[in-house]
């Protein structure tokens, strides 16, 4: 599967990622992302300030829709999961148009095993593939912790 890291801000804001430059312009109150995010590494490496915040990304968009930052850098599947489930506190919060970065990820299989197993091999990739698109919400819902959360 592939994620985007995207920046959420509220509607009308002027914060915009330029990948020519590799800068994150008009960011007057900060940019946060949740602790741990391998994004915050790279951008601090391009002299980008980020700021980390351990509450995850319910607690950035908290942030967000208080006016306490400018931006919020997420995945795009947890940030939307969030946002849906309280349209109300997060009307007018959005994406901006260009993602920062999009990331793979995969689920390796050894070379060896496919060779033995190659219908098998390619079955647990299909199978894996049917069951995130089925089961998505729920699957970010147990991963975030938000499945008894309105």
């Amino acid at each position: 599967t592939s994620d985007s890291y995207l920046i959420y801000a509220k509607r009308g804001s002027t914060i915009a990622y330029d990948p020519i430059s590799a800068t994150i312009k008009n960011t007057d109150k900060g940019v946060v992302a949740p602790l741990g995010y391998s994004i915050v590494g790279d951008l601090k490496k391009k002299g980008i300030n980020v700021q980390e915040s351990p509450g995850g990304v319910s607690s950035i968009m908290k942030m967000l829709a208080y006016d306490r930052v400018t931006g919020v850098i997420a995945h795009a599947s947890q940030a939307n999961y969030v946002l849906s489930r309280n349209p109300q506190l997060f009307k007018g919060i959005e994406a901006t148009a260009t993602p920062i970065k999009e990331k793979e990820y995969y689920i390796l299989i050894s070379k060896a095993f496919y060779r033995q197993h190659p219908e098998l091999a390619e079955r647990i990739w299909d199978v894996i593939g049917e069951l995130r698109e089925s089961h998505m919400p729920k699957i970010i819902s147990k991963y975030m912790g938000l499945a008894s959360q309105p």
